[in-house]
């Protein structure tokens, strides 16, 4: 398999600017996870897990790890914007592809919508007077604004975010350790593990919604025809990522944690967060954590709008969905359909949708992805031989994990995440049938990569 191949290897135009650094896409990656996170999503996490948030992420990143190493092994091979719709579409069926993107839209959709209502709320705490949809939809079309500008603008916007977020995980940690040793606390396992407390099904939905927190590196894989050097340098960003954050994760909220063990007395969720950062740091670290929350609310929302419009654009780009996703603007070189279309989603459900509605909306999509990417790898590698050869850890043993990993966080789900879940996949079902009886266009496009993937067999 040739290690250099780019869009026109597939029979694509290279439309987008190839400029982003192995740092810009780190960065991207960071920004899109947000390590501070795990600050916003303490007090879910720990009500949800009964105390055992820290254990939750754990489960997580091993959910994780797997598919992480998956996705750059598909990188690699199809270094495409599409990401998860490209990977399945040519590795396991171009009727599978589409619903794999759709699945993972989901994910795309609700995201910003999670972090902007967690922004609004803490603004809305600073000036109570504005209303939080108010807030929600200013942070969305500041987004809109800078991804509509170009993936230049957007990749500096993320290295500014992305210092600003250091700081703060800077000083807490120190601020907390300086609390814990002053304060005689031990540094027990209590945090990790309290048998009076553990109860496994809370664990594991925690775990569900823990993923949330590592859903970014799959949207590094979105930037692969922007990125200067192609899917290896998109693989190994996707593994540094994910060691990072895993790493930020467990320490901050172990930390968390220790100096605010009571998880019964966290009265809202949403900002569960902000009495250990009064306790530990006063005034100051009350003010500048929430404000930090909001600017890596507006990341997240830009990276992921990012994300999503460079999938539409590759479904666009094979005519699969609405041709004019595959628009780019003759100055900017961005994605503007998929952009403005994501910008009306969001301010959607950021105005009408509730919180732990959209959280489970996101694992669904994001583990649905995970399953499609593992079993393209699985295939692609294993079953098919496209490859030539096959590593029977990452391309056998590390897939099926993964998938069986997923699909059991998907089950730990709620009720409403499998009905609302199952009902978005039944739509791209649906839709994917009606398509393949009635249009000529898009029968010659799953036919055409049919016949690509056949050649490329043959040679």
């Amino acid at each position: 398999m040739d290690d250099n191949r780019t869009a026109e290897s597939f029979g694509y135009k290279q439309e987008l600017k190839r400029v982003l650094s192995f740092k810009d896409l780190i960065f991207y990656g960071l920004v899109f996870m947000a390590p501070i996170s795990c600050m916003i999503f303490f007090g879910l996490l720990s009500t949800v897990s009964s105390g055992h948030a820290v254990l939750a992420y754990v489960i997580a990143f091993v959910a994780v790890a797997f598919t992480a190493v998956g996705y750059g092994e598909m990188a690699q091979a199809f270094p495409l914007a599409g990401s998860t719709y490209s990977y399945t579409q040519r590795s396991v069926d171009p009727h599978a592809g589409f619903v794999a993107g759709w699945l993972v839209l989901l994910d795309y959709f609700a995201l910003p919508m999670i972090v902007n209502l967690t922004s609004a709320s803490y603004m809305n705490a600073f000036f109570p007077q504005v209303p939080i949809w108010v807030w929600g939809v200013l942070f969305i079309l500041i987004c809109t604004f800078i991804n509509y500008r170009g993936i230049e603008m957007t990749s500096k916007a993320d290295n500014f975010m992305m210092f600003i977020m250091i700081a703060l995980i800077v000083i807490f940690i120190v601020l907390a350790v300086r609390y814990v040793v002053v304060g005689g606390i031990a540094m027990t396992t209590t945090p990790i593990y309290n048998p009076a407390t553990f109860a496994f099904p809370g664990l594991i939905a925690a775990a569900g919604i823990a993923i949330v927190n590592f859903l970014g590196f799959d949207g590094i894989t979105t930037l692969s025809e922007e990125a200067k050097d192609g899917g290896k340098k998109i693989a190994l960003a996707i593994l540094v990522v994910c060691g990072i954050q895993a790493v930020v994760f467990i320490v901050v909220t172990y930390f968390a944690a220790l100096v605010y063990p009571d998880y019964t007395a966290i009265s809202d969720p949403a900002t569960g967060f902000l009495p250990i950062a009064t306790q530990i740091g006063g005034t100051f670290l009350r003010i500048f954590a929430p404000a930090v929350f909001i600017v890596s609310g507006i990341g997240t929302c830009l990276a992921t709008q990012s994300a999503a419009s460079r999938v539409f654009y590759g479904m666009g780009r094979d005519k699969v969905i609405w041709s004019k996703f595959a628009y780019i603007h003759p100055k900017y070189k961005s994605p503007v359909t998929g952009i403005l279309i994501m910008a009306a989603a969001f301010i959607f459900g950021t105005i009408f949708l509730q919180y732990g509605f959209i959280a489970d909306m996101i694992s669904f999509g994001g583990l649905c992805g995970f399953i499609c990417v593992n079993l393209s790898v699985f295939t692609f590698y294993f079953l098919k031989r496209r490859a030539g050869s096959y590593n029977v850890v990452k391309h056998v043993i590390f897939p099926i994990l993964g998938i069986a990993v997923s699909a059991y966080l998907i089950y730990g789900l709620g009720d409403i995440a499998h009905i609302v879940g199952f009902i978005w996949m039944a739509i791209a079902i649906i839709y994917v049938v009606i398509r393949s009886k009635t249009s000529p266009e898009f029968n010659e496009h799953l036919e055409n990569v049919r016949y690509s993937e056949r050649k490329e067999e043959e040679a």
